[in-house]
């Protein structure tokens, strides 16, 4: 993990693209040894939120390969396999097309009430509150976020009272510097990658398509995603 200095050069540079950090990122690092899943909303995080009929908003491959690196940065740290989870209001063929292709772990369509979701993912994969990260854009996703070990929320410019009332409440950890439509996924899976120090090892074992990612890969597409409507 990152030493002190590290942790610091590495705030610095993500202050500088508009990251803030309402949590000192020492003790963001603490939390994020600690977290087995990552929890995302949809709309506003993968996407800047724009639908139109037949069309369910799109996905970056910038943010997808940001998630993979995170997962195999992780698994080089921990030998464990991170689980990521999609939570969306709506039966969206976009999402189950990522998360058939990614090989997430689970994806929750149509869902009102975000906190049942949470609740049956907890009790589906026996893992705590504390245990798990959110990553979120608006207010109907603060109900799920409460008792996460980390919450990422990514910001717009047309949002100020949410983005100050954020702030006041303390109800994130760290507000990324970009917005959805600016990839904040790949802002929040590099800023991780750095605090763990994981960073260069994953970037030079992915190129060089080694014995190790290819261990991870083929860990990796063994995920059969659980696809839940509640």
């Amino acid at each position: 993990m990152a030493g002190k200095k590290d942790i610091k050069q590495i705030a610095k540079k993500f202050e500088q693209v508009g990251g803030r950090f309402l949590t000192p990122p020492e003790k963001m690092l603490k939390a994020l040894v600690g977290i087995k899943a990552f929890v995302f909303d949809w709309d506003g995080v993968f996407h800047g939120g724009f639908k139109a009929q037949g069309h369910d908003g799109l996905y970056s491959e910038i943010d997808s390969m940001g998630l993979n690196m995170l997962r195999y940065g992780f698994w080089l740290k921990t030998k464990a396999l991170l689980q990521l989870v999609v939570i969306t209001g709506r039966n969206n063929a976009t999402a189950v097309e990522l998360s058939e292709r990614e090989h997430f772990n689970a994806l929750y369509q149509n869902v009102v009430d975000k906190r049942k979701a949470i609740d049956h993912f907890l009790a589906a994969s026996g893992l705590k509150r504390e245990q798990v990260g959110f990553v979120f854009d608006d207010i109907n996703d603060l109900a799920m976020s409460g008792g996460a070990g980390l919450r990422i929320f990514i910001p717009r410019e047309a949002s100020p009272l949410l983005n100050e009332y954020m702030i006041r409440n303390k109800l994130c950890d760290y507000i990324t510097g970009q917005g959805a439509d600016r990839y904040a996924l790949r802002e929040m899976s590099e800023l991780f990658l750095g605090l763990l120090k994981v960073y260069d090892d994953t970037v030079r074992s992915r190129v060089a398509f080694d014995q190790t990612y290819q261990k991870y890969w083929d860990i990796r597409n063994k995920i059969k995603r659980e696809r839940v409507t509640l």
